[in-house]
């Protein structure tokens, strides 16, 4: 009874899956030149003159060269859906970055 339902479920899953791989992955290539670095800015005080903040701008701004799409992956991932309901104050993006 209702095998045709679930038989699809594996099909969708699959194309759920390679769309969001596709986008984020096109995403990702966007911002390659934001998330190298060079070996000689490898240093102790290029590695502390590091901006978390400016790290998570760049991420989460739809304009120039940001991720929304994984941006809204990482939020979803890093909040439950109580966390979000429960947390008015606090945002995840650190949690984010980590990830």
């Amino acid at each position: 009874m209702h095998v045709r339902a679930h038989g699809e479920t594996s099909v969708l899953e699959y194309f759920a899956f390679t769309y969001i791989g596709d986008v984020i992955g096109g995403e990702l290539e966007g911002i390659g030149h934001v998330l190298q670095c060079p070996p000689k800015d490898l240093s102790m005080e290029e590695l502390c003159t590091l901006f978390i903040e400016d790290l998570i701008l760049k991420l989460s701004t739809p304009g120039f060269d940001g991720t929304p799409q994984f941006w809204s992956l990482l939020l979803r991932l890093a909040w439950s859906d109580k966390q979000w309901s429960r947390n008015v104050t606090k945002v995840p993006d650190l949690v984010c970055i980590l990830l």
